[in-house]
């Protein structure tokens, strides 16, 4: 379950948990694998995984958050990262997530990928946690802006570039979630107009034709 193609790099394998020993043993995994990062879920708000005391409920206990990406850090040299909620149940002001991510932060980790909503951990089932609590981009762009030095990265309702983009300005990077399996056709622009490739984007019945996977990295030769 571990494989991929090259074709899908820079890839990053994200992990759930509360167990520093255990999770410092999937970074060294994960950079056998030759993953280009590790993630820790602290986002995940559903009754099962928070059974296991991982996800949006470790919001509450940001020291052992810090243990576990200590441990991850000296166990490989890949970089890791933290994706999480702005809050959870009445642990939802704005205060509260920055000091969860600056006590992460002292732990070594300068990556974090926030849900732009809070998470109810009793009452709304995951579908609900990610339509219910309203959006608050607003937090998202003050924490940037109290921690300069952090690559901050903002998920939640972004459907299309014209959206993504907007948002470039206040963070450092914007997450495609659901949108990403639904409309994929949607990044065929996003190397030309992020990052200046020089080939036109294929159209999608060029994308239907059989491709060669040994092409220029970025294109695939019908």
């Amino acid at each position: 379950m571990l494989d991929f193609s090259p074709e899908e790099k820079p890839l990053i394998l994200q992990v759930g948990g509360d167990d520093p020993k255990a999770l410092a043993d999937c970074a060294r995994i994960a950079e056998d694998w030759d993953y280009d990062g590790i993630n820790l879920n602290v986002g995940c708000p559903s009754n099962r995984v928070q059974s296991g005391n991982f996800g949006a409920c470790l919001m509450a206990e940001p020291e052992r958050v810090a243990r576990a990406v200590e441990a991850m850090r000296a166990a490989s040299s890949l970089p890791v990262s933290v994706k999480h909620r702005i809050g959870i149940d009445d642990r939802d002001r704005y205060e509260d997530m920055e000091s969860f991510v600056r006590t992460v932060a002292a732990a070594g980790c300068q990556y974090f990928s926030v849900h732009a909503r809070k998470a109810w951990l009793q009452g709304l089932d995951p579908k609900q946690n990610r339509t219910v609590p309203p959006l608050r981009y607003e937090d998202v762009h003050r924490l940037k802006q109290s921690m300069p030095e952090l690559f901050i990265e903002i998920n939640g309702g972004f459907l299309n570039l014209d959206q993504a983009e907007n948002q470039l300005g206040d963070v450092d990077a914007v997450m495609i979630g659901r949108a990403a399996y639904d409309t994929p056709y949607l990044f065929a622009e996003a190397d030309a107009r992020f990052y200046h490739w020089p080939e036109p984007p294929r159209d999608r019945a060029q994308w239907r034709r059989p491709c060669s996977l040994t092409s220029t990295p970025g294109l695939a030769e019908g």
